[in-house]
C-alpha cells in the first residue's frame, strides 16, 4: 500500500511567497517530490484557501516587489 499525503494549503502558498526564500525553497522540493512520486493528495478546500491567498495576499506582495 502507497502512503498519500495530504498537501495543507500553506505548502501550496509557500511556494509562491518571496518573502522567506528559505521556506520557499524547502515547500518547492515538498512539491516536486510528491508531485514526482505521484503521492500527493489535495482538496477542494485547499485549493479555494490557496486561491483567496493569492488573489489577496501574495498580489499584492508581487507587485510591490516588481515596482
Amino acid at each position: 500500500m502507497t502512503t498519500l499525503f495530504f498537501l495543507d494549503a500553506n505548502l501550496l502558498i509557500y511556494t509562491r511567497d518571496y518573502r522567506d526564500p528559505t521556506k520557499q525553497k524547502a515547500a518547492v522540493r515538498w512539491l516536486t517530490r510528491l508531485a514526482e512520486s505521484e503521492r500527493a493528495v489535495v482538496n477542494l478546500q485547499v485549493i479555494n484557501e490557496v486561491r483567496h491567498v493569492a488573489l489577496r495576499k501574495l498580489c499584492l506582495l508581487y507587485t510591490s516587489r516588481r515596482g
